[in-house]
């Protein structure tokens, strides 16, 4: 792909956006008051399953060079502008696509940016520093646009991103298909972190649609931008302080401060109480999860360091979208979804602090 920066520019720009997508759609269809709060994050993990079955068994769509995909966003981009539709499914058909279309794309910049770099877990905190600016930019700018019911400016941004897409693509393409496809063949070791990642993942993008909504309940939608937002401000901050001091994240003070802190934001939750003591818990929490998840990846790419990295990546993501699937589906029972979920977030961590020795 060219020099590095490149790639964690593209990498930044496409999570950037994607986080303007999942910030404006979810506010957005909280706003037409859609049944299940958490539709967004049930429609992002069918797409995750779909493109894990396809890479699996087909691998079609990485024969598609990825700026074809930004060609076809461009074309579907004018048929939006034809079409001018503003009903909930409206949104949803335009958010599955985009869904896809970022989870291909992103994907596809992850393995790059990995097999170039030589340490990986300098590799995942690299990307999740950056991961954690452009989303909290995009939840940031997502918010505000639906707030001000701005559709133009949203697709209007869209439009650029994809621009960017299809200079920035123009002379890339996947690895040989073929050599990986002899080596989703390797059995995978370490299946039982698929569980605690699938977790983890699904405490990270679960409760920002519930705070949210409790945010709009409340008559503090003016407000509704901060769980969005101040999760990636604390998520910057805690990473930036484990690159410059290493101890932090090798030492075991995330494990055990997470489990009083999710008992107390359950507590909270339950009570319907101090929504903003909420959201500056589940913010600290949020950054918690996303170091112990980078720790937990860095040693399942190291014991599986014979696969393809592509192949593994969208395997770690079908696990969260399992999870987030089955979560978002019993969206409706919103107060035993929270106790299920932060007992399985402290059983996991449980787990990661008796077996520390591995990670």
């Amino acid at each position: 792909m060219g020099k590095t920066r490149d790639k964690y520019i593209l990498y930044f720009i496409n999570v950037f956006i994607s986080g303007i997508v999942y910030s404006f759609m979810t506010s957005k269809l909280i706003f037409l008051e859609v049944n299940n709060s958490l539709i967004v994050i049930l429609i992002s993990s069918v797409v995750d399953l779909i493109i894990m079955y396809d890479i699996r068994k087909h691998s079609y769509f990485e024969k598609i060079p990825p700026y074809i995909y930004s060609v076809i966003s461009l074309l579907f981009f004018f048929l939006i502008y034809l079409i001018n539709v503003t009903n909930q499914w409206f949104y949803l058909i335009v958010y599955f696509y985009l869904s896809f279309f970022f989870s291909i794309v992103i994907l596809f910049l992850q393995t790059a940016i990995l097999d170039y770099e030589q340490n990986v877990k300098l590799g995942f905190l690299n990307m999740q520093f950056m991961r954690s600016a452009s989303k909290m930019l995009g939840f940031l700018i997502g918010i505000v646009l639906e707030i001000l019911s701005s559709d133009i400016y949203f697709f209007s941004i869209l439009f650029l991103c994809v621009v960017v897409n299809i200079i920035g693509f123009r002379n890339l393409k996947w690895n040989n298909y073929e050599e990986n496809e002899k080596r989703l063949e390797l059995s995978i070791e370490g299946k039982r972190l698929y569980i605690i990642l699938g977790i983890f993942s699904t405490a990270t993008v679960l409760w920002i649609p519930l705070l949210v909504n409790t945010f709009n309940l409340s008559g503090l939608r003016s407000l509704s931008w901060v769980p969005f937002v101040l999760p990636g401000v604390l998520s910057m901050g805690l990473i930036h302080l484990q690159k410059k001091y290493r101890y932090l994240i090798d030492s075991l003070f995330m494990e055990y401060l997470y489990i009083p802190l999710m008992l107390c934001f359950l507590g909270l939750r339950m009570s319907n109480t101090f929504i903003v003591l909420q959201s500056i818990l589940f913010s600290i929490i949020i950054a918690f999860s996303l170091s112990l998840s980078i720790k937990l990846r860095k040693y399942f790419l190291m014991i599986n360091n014979r696969h393809d990295k592509r192949y593994l990546l969208q395997t770690l993501s079908m696990s969260s979208s399992i999870f987030s699937l089955i979560f978002s589906m019993l969206g409706v029972y919103r107060n035993y979804l929270e106790f299920i979920l932060t007992m399985l977030c402290i059983v996991s961590v449980i787990y990661m602090i008796d077996k520390k020795e591995n990670y």
